[in-house]
Order: C-alpha cells, then sequence, then structure tokens
C-alpha cells in the first residue's frame, strides 16, 4: 500500500468535505460484520500471537527488558543501543536510549528509570488466525521501569498483506492494511507480563479481495480499532459498533453477544 498515494487521496476527500460543509466522518465507509470479523482477527494477532510469543504485547516485555538492561533471549547487540532477533517468523530490531528518574541520559540497566526505543519487525506471520507478511515501524516511550507498572507511550504504523479464512471455510479474504496506531498511557505489569491499563488506537485503511455466498469481490472501507486493556484482560471495538473479547496469549477476538434491545 503506497502511503503518498493514500496521503493525497485523502486531502482531496477533506477538501470536498470541507466544501460541501461535512465532516471527513460523512465519508467514511465503515466495514460490515463479516470485515469487521476479519479486522478484529487481524488486529488482534497484531497484539499477541503464537501463544503470545509474537505481536505487540511480547515487544513491549522487550522494551521493559531492553531499558533494564537484560537481553532477551535469542537477541544480539547488533551496534550500540541497537538489537535485533528472529521469533515467530518475525525479525526483530530495537533501538534503546535511556534515561533516569530525573530524565537524565543515563545507561540502560538496573538504574535505568525510562527509555526511548526505535521498534520495527517484518517478516510472515503463518498461524492460527491469520497468514501474510508484515512490516511494522514506530517509536515508544517507557517510563516508570523501576516500578512494577512502567507506562507505554508513542506511535507506530503497519503494513500487511493477509490471508484470511473463515472457520467454516466458505469464505476467503486476501486483504491490503495499513495501520497507524497511538499508545495512549498503556500500563505493563511486569510480574504478570501483560498489559493492565490504558489503550491502542488503530485507525485502519483496508482494501479487500474476497470469495464467498453473498459476499462482493473487492471493497474498500476504513475503520477504527481500540484495543483497551485492563487487569481482567483485553477488549477490542471496532468502530465502536462491534465489541471483542481479546485474548492476550492466544491472541484470539471473540465477538460479544449484542446487547438485548430494551
Amino acid at each position: 500500500m503506497k502511503r503518498t498515494s493514500t496521503v493525497v487521496s485523502a486531502l482531496v476527500i477533506a477538501l470536498s468535505a470541507t466544501a460541501l460543509g461535512c465532516s471527513k466522518e460523512d465519508e467514511k465507509n465503515p466495514p460490515t460484520r463479516e470485515e469487521a470479523d476479519e479486522v478484529s482477527t487481524t488486529t488482534a494477532s497484531l497484539v499477541s500471537a503464537n501463544d503470545g510469543q509474537t505481536g505487540e504485547v511480547r515487544a513491549m516485555a522487550d522494551a521493559v527488558a531492553l531499558v533494564k538492561g537484560e537481553t532477551p533471549s535469542g537477541m544480539s547487540l547488533s551496534a550500540e543501543g541497537s538489537f535485533e532477533f528472529n521469533r515467530g517468523g518475525l525479525r526483530y530490531s530495537y533501538n534503546v536510549s535511556c534515561f533516569d528518574a530525573a530524565n537524565a541520559p543515563i545507561a540502560c540497566g538496573p538504574d535505568a528509570d525510562g527509555g526511548t526505543l526505535t521498534v520495527a519487525w517484518d517478516g510472515s506471520y503463518d498461524g492460527i488466525w491469520i497468514d501474510g507478511s508484515a512490516q511494522r515501524s514506530g517509536e515508544w516511550t517507557l517510563r516508570g521501569v523501576q516500578g512494577n507498572n512502567p507506562v507505554l507511550s508513542g506511535q507506530g504504523s503497519f503494513d500487511l498483506a493477509i490471508d484470511y479464512s473463515s472457520l467454516d471455510g466458505r469464505r476467503q479474504s486476501s486483504y491490503d492494511l495499513a495501520f497507524d496506531a497511538t499508545y495512549s498511557d498503556v500500563r505493563f505489569d511486569r510480574a504478570l507480563g501483560r498489559p493492565v491499563g490504558g489503550s491502542i488506537r488503530y485507525e485502519v485503511e483496508a482494501t479487500r479481495t474476497a470469495s464467498g455466498p453473498n459476499r462482493d469481490a473487492n471493497a474498500q472501507f476504513d475503520a477504527t480499532a481500540v484495543v483497551t486493556f485492563t487487569p481482567d484482560g483485553a477488549s477490542l471495538s471496532i468502530d465502536k459498533d462491534y465489541t471483542y473479547d481479546l485474548d492476550l496469549k492466544t491472541g484470539q477476538a471473540t465477538p460479544r453477544a449484542a446487547s438485548p434491545a430494551p
């Protein structure tokens, strides 16, 4: 997916909307229920996959360890402050610089209280829920590592080419997806090894080629996916219309039952 053309198209739409007196939201082409389910599956796999061994949650654990001066198993130092390794078909790379509780630069290690990290990965997903390729880049700021609940914030982007099959095998889809991510005060519990507070907001642009009963072959749509972390687990919403429980160990998104009509 070429971001330059996407940005230009978005600008044209925004200017047209202004001229007509309508908002960008009015121009948004929302996902159907089936498309939301497929986006939820992909989003959940980005957050956690391969029995918790890949994805955002595992990368957060890596970030905490690197700030503390600990090198996760299998990771190698490629240059001063730069680390990389392969896990679950993805090649991860981190560049980290650390600071103390007063925000003064310090070597990463036991005395560091936080750090800024450039986080990237690329490679292939070959899992239970999705198959395809992924490329990710972005920057995180991590604070409060001296305590048990460091807090992570930042930005990131993902480009994915994904093949999806429904559980009954009747529907197949191929997607090109672009995710722009915002991490808002994600509180990571070092003892549990997972987030227990905060959220990640993904703005998603999707182009789908699909086959199956009662489906158009091609579609384009936008969606907003929000992952919310709590001490009890995580949930995922798509455009506030579709809500899922997210299993941070398996990377599975399970639709919640709709509330009964009053």
